[in-house]
């Protein structure tokens, strides 16, 4: 396969949300690098092949910290990405970090956030296992396939676009911004329409310090993933070899998947026929109409904030993902 349909590969969100290149090397099943930077294994078992494009597909979309960070392997973004082909239409839910679920087929608990790490370190092969069984228990929705990104990724690919522009809808001052290597740093940025960089847009992304926490960080991220489709859907690729080499390589030491070259290619043609505005972009949250609440318990003797399910159940949220392309928008 040439070059020029490797930097095509544009995922499928291209048109939805991802916005990133999605890029595998000869061999479709082999495990690109870990976030720090590392062989995890050889090669990463493969998923089944992809449904005939009339059925719906569920896909996971994972973004982990990246490297020079503390905790590199934790996933800052949890995204069931879902499709109609036949519709032409999408929905993109978010999963807060701080959700408390049960660890598969064991009585131990954990934030969600934890469980790619886990699954890392305990099935190298399969390392969407934890996540993978348990957005199937949140969601009633069996997500064969999975694509994660280094954050690091995001930026480097957002400078090499020439940055983003995000409406901010309000003023964001953070006094205790953690970065990597240095410590504690001030970010803030004003409301209105912005041009981000890549670095500012991670921080935007990353930071909990507004009135919505957790929850506004969803959406900023949901947010930023627009913007970046959009933009890399005006870029002429085939003119600037250059810039496209650049993304290429970006996106091959950053991105982590099970799905193949032939499965990634019917997702670069979907993308094209669906519509930014077309889809439900949905965050499962602890507000008034949400289906979680807030609750604290004790890891060992440390006292940890922590999202739970109202009603002791997800049936609710069973009910809106599985149900999700029969809703009136």
């Amino acid at each position: 396969m040439s070059f020029i349909k490797y930097i095509a590969f544009i995922f499928l969100a291209l048109g939805i949300g991802a916005g990133m290149f999605f890029v595998i090397n000869k061999n479709s099943t082999q495990i690109i690098k870990n976030s720090i930077g590392e062989n995890i294994a050889s090669t990463i078992s493969p998923a089944p092949t992809l449904p005939n494009f009339n059925e719906r597909l569920d896909i996971l979309f994972l973004g982990v910290a990246g490297p020079r960070n503390e905790a590199p392997d934790l996933t800052d973004s949890i995204m069931l990405l879902s499709l109609k082909p036949d519709q032409r239409v999408f929905a993109l839910t978010s999963f807060p970090r701080d959700l408390l679920v049960s660890l598969p087929q064991s009585t131990e608990v954990s934030r969600i956030n934890a469980l790619w790490k886990m699954g890392l370190k305990n099935y190298p092969a399969n390392p969407e296992y934890y996540l993978r069984e348990t957005i199937e228990k949140i969601s009633g929705i069996d997500a064969k396939h999975f694509i994660t990104i280094n954050l690091s990724g995001i930026q480097e690919i957002i400078d090499l676009v020439g940055g983003i522009n995000i409406f901010v809808p309000e003023k964001i001052y953070d006094p205790a911004f953690p970065q990597p290597g240095v410590g504690i740093i001030t970010f803030s940025i004003e409301a209105g329409w912005q041009h981000l960089d890549g670095a500012t847009t991670i921080k935007y992304i990353r930071t909990r310090h507004t009135a919505e926490s957790d929850f506004g960080r969803m959406r900023r991220q949901q947010e930023v993933i627009n913007a970046l489709a959009a933009k890399i859907k005006g870029l002429n690729m085939f003119t600037d070899f250059e810039n496209a080499w650049k993304i290429y390589t970006t996106a091959q030491k950053n991105i982590l998947t099970n799905l193949s070259k032939e499965d990634l290619e019917k997702l670069y043609y979907l993308s094209k026929e669906l519509n930014l505005e077309n889809g439900w972009k949905i965050v499962l949250d602890a507000g008034i109409n949400g289906f979680l609440e807030n609750a604290t318990i004790y890891f060992g003797d440390k006292k940890a904030y922590v999202l739970t399910p109202k009603n002791k159940d997800y049936s609710q949220i069973k009910n809106l993902l599985t149900n999700i392309f029969n809703q009136k928008k």
